[in-house]
């Protein structure tokens, strides 16, 4: 994925995330889970923008993992007692919920990275031994 393509992806993921706190569709799974799925797609576009010429499941799990541990740091209590501006980014509460999100968003991103990857513009990711 290229820089540009991420650097997108970043801001369209925000937009999106954003919205989906603002505008609900009346189904709450959908109006809790959205945000959460999308927050796991730009931690993704975020370490593509940093790490260009990682493949689509390296993108995936690594935006999973990121996610999950900043769910996981909830449980300290660090969090809750920062600045109301790092509770968007941080969250306050650990849910098991979210972690599940966070997998279904990392699987998005990897199949959007793959869909990236394979546009006539984008040079061949394979690694050359």
């Amino acid at each position: 994925m290229q820089r540009r393509e991420a650097l997108i992806g970043v801001l369209g993921t925000i937009i999106v995330g954003l919205l989906s706190r603002q505008a609900h569709v009346g189904i709450s799974l959908v109006d809790k889970s959205l945000g959460d799925v999308v927050y796991a797609i730009m931690i993704g576009f975020l370490v593509a923008l940093a790490r260009p010429g990682l493949r689509p499941v390296e993108l995936g799990i690594v935006a999973f993992f990121v996610s999950t541990f900043i769910e996981l740091f909830q449980l300290t209590g660090i969090p809750a007692k920062l600045p109301r501006i790092f509770h968007f980014v941080l969250g306050t509460a650990f849910a098991w919920h979210d972690v599940i999100c966070y997998a279904i968003g990392a699987a998005a991103m990897t199949w959007i990275a793959r869909r990236l990857g394979s546009s006539p513009r984008s040079p061949s990711r394979r690694r050359r031994r």
